[in-house]
């Protein structure tokens, strides 16, 4: 802690940004160009070894969010949290609709365009990072009833909790992936975000400790194995190993995610100051990058038409990975001396 400032959320935050980006600039070029072979095993070796990303973004939330000592009520949830998610989705997707009419020269006018925004605004058919908006959204109206149970549970209880929204929720969804087979038994949860939301507070308050081995280990081993179902999934064309190594479910996802965390925890007071500065100052911008990121990519692969694996490959789409984000941040800088929209941002 500095001045209240918790520095390894700081830079956690500002790691999984800039791993967003990297997982969108490969799995874009990937999703757009088809380039197949070695090119498409690789890509998206690079995109699923990136996922730790947005479960760190939950985790952060869960441990922030809550923390019994925060004061969270359901009138802050509205007029705070999920007003500020709500009119990023309103703004964005009328943008992103706007960019899509644009560049794929579609008919229609201003009517198709309104018809256009309000379809991908109410039923998710934006562009393939909002997603996430949707999904907190989700775990903000449920905030004030997940701490009413963690704030009540005891350390054994929320244990309990959370080894049932691991079994559920990605041990057997990834039976599921691996096999193809659903098993009948089930509880009634929707989604695994609440487990990540859950472990961040666990983890955080020290109610569930990992050493620091076991989460090298964690991190190490969960990747390795991310590669390998990745490739071979894709060289195969199994479909199952496709899905186990791109879903936030898969208990590799899980492994790798938690166990960056926990690593996260222990560098609180090891990290230059030079390279905390540099992280924080992505942390300030690290939401308005995460929505205007896939913008600056689309506009280099769908209106300049550039094609990254004909001009240098993998070693292209990682400076494309370094010029996206760049100017990502250069924009979100410039959007945030803007008074309402920083409030955005």
């Amino acid at each position: 802690m500095s001045n209240g400032h918790i520095r390894y959320f700081s830079d956690l935050r500002a790691i999984s940004c800039i791993s967003i980006v990297v997982l969108h600039t490969f799995y874009c070029a990937d999703r757009l160009f088809s380039p197949g072979g070695v090119y498409d095993e690789g890509s998206m070796i690079v995109r699923n070894c990136m996922m730790f990303a947005v479960p760190c973004f939950v985790m952060i939330s869960g441990a922030l969010l809550l923390n019994p000592e925060r004061k969270v009520t359901v009138e802050r949830v509205f007029s705070r949290y999920l007003k500020r998610i709500l009119i990023a989705l309103v703004v964005f997707t009328f943008i992103f609709s706007l960019f899509d009419m644009i560049a794929d020269h579609q008919e229609g006018g201003f009517p198709g365009l309104i018809k256009n925004w309000l379809t991908a605004l109410l039923f998710n058919k934006s562009w393939l990072h909002m997603w996430y908006l949707y999904m907190l959204i989700g775990l903000y109206l449920m905030l004030p009833i997940y701490r009413i149970i963690s704030k009540n549970c005891s350390d054994a209880e929320l244990r309990y909790l959370l080894v049932l929204y691991l079994i559920f929720q990605s041990v057997i969804p990834t039976i599921g992936y691996a096999t193809g087979v659903q098993i009948g038994f089930y509880i009634l949860i929707y989604t695994v975000y609440p487990l990540y939301f859950f472990m961040g507070y666990a983890l955080h308050s020290g109610k569930v400790k990992i050493p620091a081995g076991m989460a090298v280990l964690m991190v190490l081993v969960s990747t390795v194995l991310l590669v390998v179902t990745t490739y071979f999934g894709i060289h195969y064309q199994n479909d199952n190993l496709q899905s186990l190594s791109s879903s936030y479910a898969c208990i590799l996802a899980f492994f790798q995610a938690v166990g960056f965390f926990a690593l996260m925890m222990r560098t609180e007071k090891k990290k230059d100051r030079r390279i905390s500065y540099f992280l924080n100052e992505i942390d300030k911008c690290s939401f308005g990058i995460y929505l205007i990121h896939v913008l600056v990519l689309y506009t280099i692969y769908r209106v300049f038409d550039f094609n990254p694996y004909i001009h240098g490959g993998l070693l292209m789409l990682l400076l494309l990975t370094i010029v996206t984000f760049a100017l990502s941040w250069l924009i979100v800088r410039l959007l945030k001396n803007i008074p309402y929209i920083k409030n955005i941002l």
